[in-house]
């Protein structure tokens, strides 16, 4: 959101992150806020559209510390688009899209933001909410975002776990399931990890599916760095390891092609399978290393409980006040 209200496209709300603001005449305006991230940084509601419009793209590489940077020819290419700019965009070109909002609470109460109505808004606009549009997705870690989607609007609503869990009580899903149609997890909760390598599959998946709840995993990427050993650098590899192995009902991918080229394998629709489109087996490669350099257990995954999801509704935005008309003597 822009200081006077825009939505627009962006990851962040840290401009930081995937522009070259911190270059800018803007870069005065860094500050720190507890509430959204440690560290500080360039927030989006510090700005005017007309400003943040000007500002050059620079492509996420979340793995730049290991010298893996994404698209370097072509990493500041592109423009920042509103919100509705967008809609517009994809119109008929896309089965449908996903709109995260995060940060609801805190744009609310302290900087008088509502980014719930102007997503509404936007996607009002745009026809978005008449039937035969394409399919709109709302996703946020936050309950009380949701809610208001489900009071609303009829978008289909996702609910996403922002930490690691291994199972979740039966009265958090039903928690759950009554604001939201499906739920994303991280890779971890479904197959936790010791020192890179594979340990077991978790209850997460099976807990929420039990409650008809659709289960989307993220992040998955190319870079090797972000697979386990297990999977022997190979992101198809991994891809088939969950949606095989443990039948999760879609991923989130920083690289929709190699996703597309997965899902497009003939052998998927194959009753019985070739041995090479098995889903590795969590635990295996670790049992072969020697003892001496076996990694210590990890502790086990905390158990998702309602206090992690039961959250007060959003805070009101206050209307404009309005001065007063002068009176005549």
């Amino acid at each position: 959101m822009s200081k006077d209200g825009i939505p627009f496209c962006l990851s962040s709300i840290d401009l930081v992150e995937s522009t070259t603001v911190a270059e800018s005449n803007f870069s005065n305006l860094r500050t720190t806020i507890p509430e959204i991230k440690s560290g500080s940084g360039i927030y989006a509601f510090s700005l005017k559209w007309n400003d943040i419009k000007t500002l050059t793209p620079s492509i996420l590489s979340p793995y730049s510390r290991y010298g893996l940077n994404r698209n370097p020819k072509f990493r500041n290419q592109g423009k920042l688009l509103t919100l509705s700019d967008f809609l517009s965009l994809t119109k008929g070109q896309t089965s449908g899209v996903l709109i995260s909002i995060e940060n609801a609470a805190y744009l609310e109460e302290k900087q008088g933001l509502s980014v719930t109505n102007a997503v509404l808004n936007a996607l009002q606009k745009v026809g978005c909410d008449k039937p035969g549009s394409q399919k709109v997705m709302i996703q946020s870690s936050h309950s009380s975002v949701l809610k208001i989607f489900k009071e609303k609007s009829k978008y289909e609503r996702l609910y996403k776990v922002d930490k690691s869990i291994g199972d979740a009580l039966d009265s958090a899903v039903e928690d759950i399931k009554s604001f939201s149609d499906s739920v994303v997890i991280g890779k971890a909760s479904v197959i936790p990890q010791s020192e890179g390598f594979l340990v077991n599959y978790t209850n997460t998946v099976t807990k929420l599916q039990s409650f008809n709840l659709s289960v989307y995993v993220e992040t998955f990427s190319n870079e090797f760095v972000s697979q386990a050993w297990d999977y022997y650098s190979d992101a198809f590899v991994e891809i088939n390891s969950f949606v095989v192995g443990a039948k999760v009902n879609g991923i989130i991918t920083d690289f929709p092609k190699t996703a597309d080229r997965y899902r497009k394998n003939l052998c998927l629709k194959e009753g019985k399978k070739p041995a090479y489109m098995s889903p590795v087996e969590p635990g295996k490669l670790l049992q072969q290393i020697s003892k001496a350099y076996f990694p210590p257990p990890s502790p086990p995954l905390p158990v998702l409980t309602d206090t992690n999801v039961t959250e007060p509704p959003l805070p009101s935005v206050p209307a404009p006040t309005t001065a007063p008309a002068p009176t005549t003597p």
